[in-house]
């Protein structure tokens, strides 16, 4: 990514007022402040008149090719470099992420025709990630409305593998292109599409990216080609908040998707997050050996 910087010359607050710009340097050498004050702070005012305009006959034209070049460069953003942009913003997002426990609430039924509900509630359970001994375990604290007992939850507890969505992983497998900007909850967010590479990812993905702060406010994610566990045309959709610490952390999944074992009809599920809980920086996690 190119980067672009202006170099400027500072204002001296006496000066300012009078709409006369005096460069900082190391007083007493050519060009100095005091060389530059002793040729115009103390010039006669008819000749402070002509010095003025002339400055400013400069400084007008620098500021608006300034602001039309940056206006162009944003015009001419591509899918590439924006990512490029938002790598390393993302990056330290997800390594914040890693830093919470959560709460969710998952509910689950058949989907309705246009994948938007259900058309009947048929579960509702709570989880509880935590950390513990720098292991990471979810289990489930109640179903359809009542709480488990504590023994029982404990005995349900189970190891899980932490995977937060990396950016870095789906830009190697997929080519992007700009589909234009959009406005998410007062944030204005460019919207990328990303087609997969042939042979290395099964999924399109659909990703929301905030213009100020580089990061991902949503994802969306499509399979193409089923997988071991979801035929082919399972929808997932992620939504971010952003909490106090400036922390963006899943809000909402939405998963509409029909199973090849398990949950073979047509289904819509819906998880909520909340409850967050930061643990200390000397908190170590430790994961499974994927192979």
């Amino acid at each position: 990514m190119k980067k672009c910087c202006i170099a400027g010359s500072s204002v001296h607050p006496s000066s300012a007022a009078d709409g006369v710009f005096t460069e900082t340097q190391n007083p007493g050498k050519p060009g100095s402040e005091l060389e530059w004050e002793s040729r115009f702070m103390g010039s006669s005012h008819a000749s402070r008149r002509r010095v003025i305009p002339r400055l400013r006959s400069v400084v007008s034209p620098i500021v608006t090719i300034t602001f039309l070049a940056a206006r162009l460069f944003a015009a001419d953003l591509t899918a590439d470099d924006i990512l490029r942009m938002s790598m390393d913003s993302q990056t330290r997002q997800e390594e914040l992420q890693h830093q919470y426990g959560w709460r969710e609430h998952v509910e689950l039924g058949p989907s309705n025709k246009d994948g938007t509900g259900w058309t009947k509630l048929n579960l509702q359970r709570d989880f509880e990630v935590t950390y513990e001994s720098g292991t990471v375990y979810r289990k489930i604290v109640s179903e359809n409305g009542v709480a488990l007992d504590p023994k029982e939850a404990e005995r349900k507890k189970v190891h899980i593998r932490r995977a937060a969505l990396a950016l870095s992983t789906i830009t190697s497998q997929t080519t992007s292109k700009l589909l234009g900007e959009e406005t998410i909850d007062g944030h204005k967010c460019w919207v990328i599409r990303s087609e997969p590479i042939p042979d290395r990812s099964p999924s399109r993905w659909t990703l929301w990216i905030d213009e100020q702060e580089k990061v991902l406010i949503r994802v969306q994610s499509e399979l193409l080609r089923e997988d071991v566990e979801l035929k082919a045309g399972a929808l997932r959709t992620i939504l971010y908040t952003r909490n106090e610490q400036g922390v963006w952390l899943p809000s909402r999944s939405t998963n509409v998707f029909t199973g090849r074992q398990f949950l073979a009809a047509h289904s819509y599920q819906t998880i909520d997050f909340s409850g967050y809980r930061r643990f200390t920086s000397d908190t170590k996690i430790q994961y499974d050996d994927p192979n």
